[in-house]
């Protein structure tokens, strides 16, 4: 799940702000204040939130979280980096 979500991250990040970085190789950096809130079976369908949290030269933070209908089932903060 927060693989899908950091994915979701760098994906949507680059492409939403325009500045060239699509297709990039990016680094996980980290991840920090990781929730799981609630059990998730195979056959759910996540729907992931992302915010981008802080931008840097070559390093950005979002929060993102993974909902099953309208039930949060995690959350977390995700760093990444562009060499």
């Amino acid at each position: 799940m927060f693989e899908a979500m950091a994915q979701i991250a760098v994906l949507v990040g680059p492409t939403a702000l325009g500045d060239g970085r699509r297709g990039a190789v990016v680094y996980l950096a980290g991840v920090e204040e990781v929730r799981l809130k609630s059990k998730v079976v195979p056959g759910d369908q996540l729907k992931i939130k992302v915010k981008r949290l802080a931008t840097r030269a070559g390093f950005e933070k979002w929060r993102a979280e993974a909902y099953v209908g309208e039930r949060l089932a995690a959350s977390a903060v995700l760093s990444a980096m562009w060499p």
